[in-house]
């Protein structure tokens, strides 16, 4: 008769794990209650005993950078190996979905990574889970997984990148921690007890303590939703008529763009037929149809078959065109799309390849379709998104990492916060303080990314450049980086592809907060204004070699007078100076870098070739000695 084991460690402690290295190596997990545990590891052994709940811990000495070994845990007749330990640096990775997103949807803007292979860098995808009750204990799931070409698809494309730069400048084993999830906002990564300054925030977290409640609102919300496409299929004729089919005649239907098509302004479902003649040396080779992001959902078929869809509007169309069901063939194809506006109109984003790719050749897809309109009906349900709930990802994707030693913290995250940038700083301050308590460590350095550039008919507000002046605060607290990204984001993505240079400015404020380097990692940082009528003299920080990334004249400055809006201004480098003028603002009282959701004019760097930060001259700031 079997009986269940007694001993057991947290889920962070499986084979190809990484402990931080120069630091105590904390072991944890649960035996028979009063049962001693005895740990070994790299020929030192400890002894510890379970307490009355069966819970026990113990340190382990401070290692160098090495390994592997073997982690032994044994209590009783019971015995758990833990293989191929490193000694490494290990770095939580934290914050909504660009810091999520994964290697594999870069791949058209960085192919060779996907063949990287490196033993030294591992990483562990913590589950997206959420408890509004407690901080947890244990994760439900995870493994540590090597750098090769099977995995790197799933890492942290910033994640990645930070690695790939340590390992190229200290040459040590590095372990990413990936916790993060797409569309959060920062209080759900917050403690209740960072919380207590907010307490509308508690109380959108009590609401859902009752497990029950939250299980219904669930099924309620799936109901809702399942009935809102049940409906909206029925009533739309190409599903029965097979408007997919490529013998459909579609001689009457309007035609069409895909970026000018006026017949997505209602909620409902649209669709859009394209023929495509392919030479017979190209047919039934393999090849991939790009049809850009859509908003909001869509269904592509190709000759009659169904090649890909996705529900939601941010990914990339991209799919593999193959085998029986998916291959081109000699001549006439047939491209048909059923697409999904679920909350107003829908639109295919502009700027985005729409085209059919084999190797070397292409056909652009952007013109040439016939559509119709199929089904119009109400906005979609809307549903409880839990992962968005005050310190629910705290609690479980958060507390139960702690304390595994970290050499520090990476934070990508701010643009589920646009909608009320004010007092982000604050929270943010709160949150760090809330972690660093969590790990017994004050100095623990939190690395930041600014929003990147970002501009589409939903974002045309200032919200961004005031989340970023939040995110620029951030600076006069110790310990934390900021790494520019308004010059290397895309204005029709808010997912871009360039994170190799956030990953790269990330590791220059590692390099400098971490590891103690004397190192330029912030770029030219606004510290004074000097009004002379005018004219007004911008000092800056990190102001070393000023120039412009492109050769081109300064970019992206705005001035106001006494009072009034800010107009554009120009700006010439002095030094280490920056002198602007306007004359539809005098006296110049306030100046404006960046104030852009997109600020792509913006070009100011230093002799690091690091981008200025974007700021406001109105908020002053006190940065921490940490960025000097």
């Amino acid at each position: 008769m079997s009986t269940q084991p007694m001993l057991s460690l947290p889920v962070l402690f499986s084979s190809g794990m990484v402990v931080q290295r120069d630091a105590p190596v904390r072991i944890w997990g649960r035996a028979a209650p009063g049962a001693a545990v005895r740990v070994s590891l790299d020929g030192e052994t400890r002894d510890a005993r379970a307490d009355g709940e069966g819970r026990w811990a113990l340190a382990l000495s401070p290692r160098a950078a090495g390994g592997p070994w073997t982690l032994t845990v044994a209590s009783g007749d019971e015995t758990v190996l833990v293989r191929d330990v490193l000694a490494g640096d290990v770095w939580l990775c934290s914050g909504q979905s660009n810091m999520q997103l994964p290697m594999r949807r870069i791949k058209y803007a960085c192919p060779d990574e996907l063949r990287a292979a490196d033993p030294l860098v591992r990483q562990f995808t913590v589950p997206i889970e959420y408890d509004f009750h407690a901080p947890r204990g244990d994760l439900p799931g995870g493994a540590w997984q090597a750098l090769s070409p099977d995995t790197v698809p799933e890492f942290s494309g910033v994640g990645y990148f930070f690695a790939k730069a340590l390992r190229a400048r200290y040459g040590v084993p590095v372990g990413l921690i990936l916790s993060a999830a797409g569309g959060t906002p920062l209080e759900a990564w917050m403690s209740r007890e960072a919380l207590a300054p907010w307490p509308e925030e508690w109380a959108a977290a009590d609401r859902w303590r009752d497990d029950d409640a939250v299980a219904q609102q669930i099924a309620h919300d799936q109901q809702a939703e399942a009935d809102w496409y049940a409906q909206l299929d029925a009533a739309d004729p190409g599903l029965t008529e097979r408007w997919y089919d490529p013998g459909y005649d579609d001689d009457a239907w309007a035609d069409t763009a895909l970026t000018d098509c006026a017949a997505l302004r209602d909620c409902g479902s649209v669709w859009l037929r394209r023929e495509v003649y392919v030479p017979e040396a190209w047919a039934g080779k393999p090849a991939r149809l790009f049809l850009g992001c859509v908003v909001n959902g869509d269904q592509t078929y190709v000759n009659g078959h169904l090649v890909g869809g996705v529900s939601y509007r941010y990914p990339p169309r991209d799919y593999a065109l193959s085998g029986a069901d998916g291959a081109l063939v000699p001549g006439r194809n047939v491209i048909a799309m059923r697409v999904l506006s679920l909350v107003g109109a829908g639109r295919f984003v502009a700027g985005k390849p729409h085209k059919l790719l084999w190797d070397g050749f292409d056909i652009d897809l952007e013109d040439g379709w016939k559509v119709r309109r199929a089904a119009v009906c109400g906005s979609a349900p809307s549903s409880v998104p839990f992962i968005y709930v005050p310190t629910g990802l705290y609690n479980a994707m958060i507390a139960p990492l702690a304390p595994w030693a970290l050499k520090g913290a990476l934070w990508y995250q701010g643009e589920s916060n646009t909608n009320r940038p004010e007092g982000y700083f604050q929270r943010f301050s709160a949150m760090v303080s809330g972690w660093r308590a969590l790990w017994g460590r004050a100095d623990l350095p939190v690395l930041t990314v600014q929003l990147a550039n970002y501009q589409d008919d939903e974002n045309a507000g200032q919200d961004w450049p005031e989340l970023r002046e939040q995110q620029r605060r951030a600076l006069s607290l110790p310990g934390i980086g900021l790494a520019v990204a308004a010059d290397v984001g895309e204005g029709n993505d808010l997912h871009p592809l360039n994170k190799k240079a956030v990953g790269d400015r990330l590791a220059r404020w590692a390099a400098r907060l971490a590891y103690g380097e004397d190192i330029v990692a912030s770029g030219p940082l606004f510290d004074g204004l000097e009004s002379l009528g005018d004219k007004a003299v911008l000092r800056f920080r990190a102001a070393d070699g000023l120039g412009t990334r492109d050769g081109a004249p300064l970019g992206g400055f705005t001035a106001r007078g006494p009072s009034g809006p800010f107009y554009p201004a120009s700006a010439e480098i002095h030094g280490d100076t920056v002198r602007v003028s306007c004359p539809a603002a005098q006296p110049i009282r306030a100046v404006r870098y960046a104030w852009k959701n997109d600020p792509h004019d913006a070009n100011l760097i230093n002799s690091a070739g690091l981008p200025a930060v974007p700021f406001d001259a109105d908020t002053p700031i006190t940065y921490h000695p940490d960025i000097q």
